[in-house]
This record gives C-alpha cells, sequence and structure tokens, in this order.
C-alpha cells in the first residue's frame, strides 16, 4: 500500500488515539520491530524528492519536507499504534527514529519546496506562467538571493503563493534550475508542465 501526503490524514481518521502532537517513540532498535506491519511509505511522485530537503521554520510536522517526506509508516500489530519511521544518517552513526502519530496529530501540508530544470527553449513560457501565478521573474531573483536556498529559510513563509527560494542559470541560454515552494497543487502543475531532467 502507498500512502501520500493527500491520503494520511484520511488514513489516520479511521485508526484510534488521542495524542495531539507527534511524539518520539524512545529506544526502538535500528531493525524494525518484527510487531510493525508496514503500510507504506509519504511521498509525492509528481514532486519528486526534491521535497526532502529541510524547512527550518516548520518542526517535525512538515510533511512536506525532511525527515518525513520519503520516510515508511508502520502499524503496531499489538495496539493500533501508527508510527513515522526513518534511518538517519549522520557522523553519530546510523540510527532510527520513530515518531508517533495520530488523527489528532498536527501536520503541515503547505507549503512544499520543488526543484525544476527548465531548458532554454522554455523560459519565456515559464515566466509568463509565473506572472499568472503574481511571481515576477524580478522577484523570483530577489527571493532567490536572500535566501539561496530552502534550508536558509528561517520565517514561516505563506501557504498560498510562489516564494522563489533559488535560481541559478541564464535566462534563454542556459538550463534554469530553480527551487520554489508554495501549493502543491501549483507546484505539480508547474514541474509536470516545464520540469525536464
Amino acid at each position: 500500500m502507498s500512502i501520500t501526503h493527500d491520503t494520511l490524514v484520511e488514513y489516520l481518521r479511521n485508526q484510534p488515539g488521542l495524542e495531539d502532537a507527534v511524539k518520539e517513540l524512545d529506544d526502538v532498535p535500528m531493525q524494525v520491530p518484527t510487531h510493525w506491519e508496514w503500510i507504506g511509505g509519504i511521498h509525492d511522485d509528481v514532486l519528486g524528492a526534491t521535497t526532502s530537503v529541510s524547512y527550518r521554520a516548520w518542526t517535525h510536522f512538515a510533511l512536506g519536507f525532511y525527515p518525513y517526506n520519503g520516510c515508511d509508516l508502520y502499524r503496531d500489530t499489538r495496539s493500533s499504534r501508527v508510527m513515522f519511521s526513518y534511518v538517519e544518517l549522520g557522523g553519530h552513526g546510523a540510527r532510527r527514529i520513530s515518531y508517533l502519530v495520530t488523527k489528532h496529530s498536527p501536520f503541515i501540508h503547505e507549503p512544499v519546496a520543488a526543484h525544476l530544470q527548465v531548458p532554454p527553449e522554455l523560459h519565456d513560457d515559464l515566466f509568463a506562467a509565473l506572472r499568472e501565478l503574481g511571481m515576477s521573474e524580478q522577484t523570483l531573483r530577489a527571493q532567490a538571493e536572500r535566501y539561496k536556498n530552502v534550508s536558509n529559510i528561517l520565517e514561516p513563509l505563506p501557504e498560498d503563493r510562489l516564494t522563489g527560494a533559488s535560481i541559478r542559470g541564464e535566462r534563454g541560454q542556459t538550463q534554469l534550475d530553480l527551487t520554489l515552494m508554495g501549493p502543491r497543487a501549483t507546484l505539480r502543475a508547474l514541474r509536470q508542465r516545464f520540469h525536464r531532467s
């Protein structure tokens, strides 16, 4: 079974649980416990892996960003509890991090991030589409200069409009590599229309 950002809350709605937070579980072994049943992975195939970047303004309940985008979802067969779980790699060595979630746990779904690689022949169409969405090229470049990348954004961003996190390349000459943050549906549409990897 595959769980997406869109179906997660609906799935949890049918589960028991009274916790109103995302609660970290202590002492979860690296090997997934045998009484945990794998339910699926949290992912967004249209946006791709680029939403695995971190966004510091949000905490552990931002589904569109690391560590939850791409993590696994498990159910405890002994208690029906539902857990997010992923393996964290770092200087401390690999370890499994797991969180208990319920239908009452708060989740932020938007904005999310998306990376686009846009060839020169689509640049004019891209900037025309961005203007229709309320973002001028000047605004995009100013925001990208300010932030450089998603992990440098420290303040909460609006959920209903686009923000430019980075842009590289020359308009009309080389491929543009840009990262945008905004509504999931908007970014999905932009990636499907303009992204060429």
